[in-house]
C-alpha cells in the first residue's frame, strides 16, 4: 500500500477504463469517443491516455465515497476505513500520482 497524500483523487470520483483501441483502429476511436461525448453528456468525466500501440479509454463518475472527510483544522483529507479491513483493494493500490 502506498502512503496516502491525503489529496482525496481516490475518493471523489471512480475511474474506469471503457475501451482499449490500437491507434490504427479508426472505427474503434470513434466509437470510443462518441461513448466519451455522451458520458459527458451525463456528468463524467471521459478522456484518452496513450499506452505504446493503443489507447486507453477512461471515464471518470463523479461519485464522493461515503467514507471521505474532511479535518478543516489540519486542512486535509481522511478515510476513515484507511489501513484497515474494509479497505477495498482498490484503494489500496490507488496511484494518485498516475492521475
Amino acid at each position: 500500500m502506498s502512503e496516502c497524500q491525503r489529496c482525496a483523487k481516490c475518493c471523489i470520483s471512480a475511474t474506469f477504463n471503457y475501451a482499449v483501441v490500437d491507434k490504427i483502429d479508426i472505427k474503434g476511436h470513434v466509437r470510443a469517443k462518441d461513448m466519451g461525448k455522451w458520458l459527458a453528456f451525463h456528468g463524467c468525466d471521459a478522456g484518452a491516455t496513450e499506452h505504446g500501440d493503443k489507447y486507453k479509454y477512461f471515464v471518470s463518475i463523479p461519485i464522493v465515497c461515503r467514507h471521505l472527510g474532511r479535518d478543516d483544522k489540519k486542512k486535509e483529507w481522511y478515510c476513515d476505513i484507511h489501513e484497515t479491513d474494509d479497505m477495498p483493494d482498490l484503494c489500496k493500490r490507488f496511484n494518485c500520482g498516475g492521475l
